[in-house]
């Protein structure tokens, strides 16, 4: 009698310790599902808030394509992908433009230097494969998207 009360004991603890876990990682997955939504609200929310910022942008610029650049940016894309996305917002610009755009709107880099630097070789490497065109300006390369003409 006693070992069949401990054995409905162990089950109905085993029971709740299922239940908490399957509740528990239903719960995590929730929190990070909204952790993202919140990273995207924030992105936009920062690029309205700019002007507060260190890097000079024209008013104009920033409440027409900024946000609206933000809005399509996700910080996974390759870095390929992220100079296409500033070269498309910002027109044309040296690696040191792209990269400060690439910071202003991606707030999960952490590194600022090492941005610079991969943008400056992904860049070199598009222009090589003639994605983009490059026109040089005393020691440095002005970068823009080439134009289907």
């Amino acid at each position: 009698m006693i070992v069949v009360i401990a054995l409905l004991i162990i089950a109905v603890i085993t029971m709740k310790k299922t239940l908490e876990k399957t509740t528990l990682s239903e719960l995590k997955a929730l929190r990070k599902e909204l952790i993202n939504d919140l990273e995207k609200v924030t992105l936009a929310i920062n690029a309205l808030e700019l002007p507060k910022r260190k890097i000079p942008v024209d008013e104009d610029y920033l409440n027409e394509h900024v946000a609206l650049g933000v809005l399509q940016y996700h910080h996974n894309m390759s870095i390929e992908q992220k100079v296409l996305h500033a070269l498309e917002k910002i027109g044309a610009g040296d690696a040191t433009d792209i990269g400060n755009y690439i910071l202003m709107i991606d707030k999960v880099i952490k590194n600022d230097r090492r941005v610079y630097q991969k943008v400056t070789v992904t860049c070199s490497r598009l222009f090589r494969q003639g994605v983009i065109e490059a026109v040089k300006q005393g020691r440095r390369n002005l970068y823009k998207l080439k134009c289907d003409s």
